[in-house]
């Protein structure tokens, strides 16, 4: 759970979206990580496919979480995409572009 890390590799204006529909800012989301609500033990990736034009890349997966996720204890699959914009040499995860 190093927030500071993860704080350096996502826009400080993206939002995460839970499976459950709900949506959180970064700050929100940081905030239960730190607490233990939302608790990662293990992520994995399947099938990610990623298409880069210019600065921006989308990347399409299948994720597998082993999570207790605000009590609900379990390994979740999810099919995701996530954004991502080259800033000064790094990507940074950012919302969906318009």
């Amino acid at each position: 759970a190093d927030i500071e890390r993860m704080r350096s590799i996502v826009s400080s204006d993206i939002t995460f979206t839970h499976m459950s529909g709900r949506r959180q800012t970064a700050e929100e989301y940081f905030s239960d990580i730190a607490s233990g609500r939302l608790r990662y033990f293990n992520i994995g990736i399947k099938n990610p496919s990623v298409e880069i034009n210019g600065s921006i890349a989308g990347v399409a997966y299948t994720s597998v979480l082993d999570a207790n996720a605000y009590g609900a204890k379990g390994i979740y699959h999810m099919s995701a995409k996530h954004w991502f914009e080259k800033r000064n040499g790094q990507w940074i995860m950012i919302n969906k572009p318009k």
